[in-house]
């Protein structure tokens, strides 16, 4: 378990809920912890699971270098360690957004992922409450549905292998690397190199400002119409006409 140096939470008192307190961080508006704490799942976010898991949390970002893969690999020797449930994994993510005990969290996603995919069963659906650009979440998922409640980082549903990924904010860079099959739909904006080296599945993007790579295989929709493979080819990208 971590330090409690690490967790010394402020108190907060809310008047839109029954119960009276809860432990947040100041730059935590009422309306962005209202929104969180009506969710049916917020109950019992502090106990020894959660408490185990964000110890993982900071054993992943002491150790997480290089790259995508290497990453996933630390993430999947951590998560062995533990024993937790679907309701544990959602409450871990509202638990470090409403704390937020480090300031850059960026790698975390390839830890969710391996924690996500330790556990995901075809008739699951997974939640992640998060305020941070996590890289990697999604990465390798194959089974269940995963649904991103805001924004997402860099390498968003890496090698995914089937089932359905939804992302209700904005996704960086390289959306759906290297997929291979399933769903992916994106509520917000979407950054560069979307489906690189992407071999199948589906993408429905509301809204894309950049390229979708030349190697991309992958059926390409925006706002429900088909866009990909309909571009022009030119030399390494697809320009959008």
């Amino acid at each position: 378990m971590l330090e409690a140096k690490f967790y010394k939470p402020v108190v907060k008192t809310l008047t839109f809920m029954k119960i009276p307190k809860t432990f947040v961080k100041e730059n935590i508006s009422d309306k962005e912890l209202e929104r969180i704490l009506s969710l049916d799942k917020y109950n019992n976010i502090f106990n020894k699971r959660i408490d185990h898991l964000l110890s993982g949390c900071e054993e992943f970002l002491h150790s997480a270098a290089g790259i995508p893969e290497f990453k996933y690999k630390l993430g999947e020797k951590i998560a062995s360690n533990y024993v937790y449930n679907i309701e544990d994994l959602e409450n871990l993510s509202m638990r470090i957004l409403l704390e937020q005990p480090w300031s850059c969290a960026d790698n975390l996603g390839f830890y969710f992922s391996a924690l996500i995919n330790k556990i995901m069963k075809n008739d699951c659906t997974i939640k992640i409450t998060t305020s941070t650009n996590f890289d990697g979440l999604g990465m390798y998922l194959e089974k269940g549905n995963l649904i991103i409640s805001d924004n997402a980082g860099s390498f968003t549903g890496k090698g995914v292998t089937g089932e359905k990924m939804m992302i209700l904010g904005d996704v960086k860079d390289y959306l759906a690397y290297e997929m291979k099959d399933g769903i992916i739909v994106v509520e917000g904006k979407v950054g560069e190199c979307v489906g690189y080296q992407a071999t199948s599945g589906e993408l429905f993007l509301n809204e894309l400002e950049s390229n979708i790579a030349r190697s991309c295989e992958a059926k390409v929709f925006k706002k429900g119409v088909k866009i990909w493979p309909l571009y022009h080819r030119t030399f390494g990208i697809i320009d959008i006409i």
